[in-house]
């Protein structure tokens, strides 16, 4: 065992890694999906750098994928709420908010890029940066309920462009670009 990294709630469903560059420094990343948030973890230091975090605009339900932005800039995530065995709702307009995919601004944010260097960095009398404090972001760069019809559990980026690649548990892959 190289490292383990503790902070999850619950059941860790997608990790996703990236080497990327800020400021002239390298940084391997890491994103972890859980019940209805995403971390960021600098595997350097093995530092939770940043918890996205559900209500008031995020995931309020199970976050079942993550994928980076190529450059590191930004993370989509995918998933929804439980339902009470009804998997395909004809009315979804009770439920505006089931299936979401989020995008966060990692690299694209001041205040994350200066938590992801202020990781980076150890003090004199620790060997490791795994009680840094991660900054908690509540407010997802958009948030997209109307693509999918249920639990969305397959998010990707296409190449370096803007357009994501997703997929729920019972629609069709759809290629789309967020407005």
């Amino acid at each position: 065992v190289q490292a383990i990294l503790k902070g999850s709630i619950g059941s860790i469903l997608d990790l996703k890694t990236i080497s990327c560059e800020s400021g002239g420094q390298e940084y391997n990343l890491l994103c972890s999906a859980t019940r209805d948030q995403v971390r960021v973890w600098n595997l350097d230091t093995l530092a939770n750098i940043c918890i996205f975090a559900g209500d008031p605009h995020g995931h309020i339900g199970d976050v079942l994928s993550v994928a980076w932005h190529p450059t590191g800039s930004r993370i989509v995530s995918g998933g929804g709420e439980a339902t009470d065995g009804d998997t395909k709702r004809s009315n979804i307009t009770n439920y505006p908010r089931q299936f979401q995919i989020c995008i966060w601004n990692v690299l694209d944010s001041p205040r994350l890029q200066e938590a992801v260097q202020a990781s980076s960095y150890l003090p004199d009398f620790a060997d490791d940066r795994s009680q840094f404090n991660p900054h908690i972001e509540r407010f997802a760069s958009s948030v997209h309920n109307d693509v999918h019809l249920s639990k969305v559990d397959c998010v990707a980026w296409l190449g370096n462009s803007d357009l994501i690649l997703s997929k729920s548990i019972f629609d069709e892959i759809i290629l789309w670009r967020p407005a």
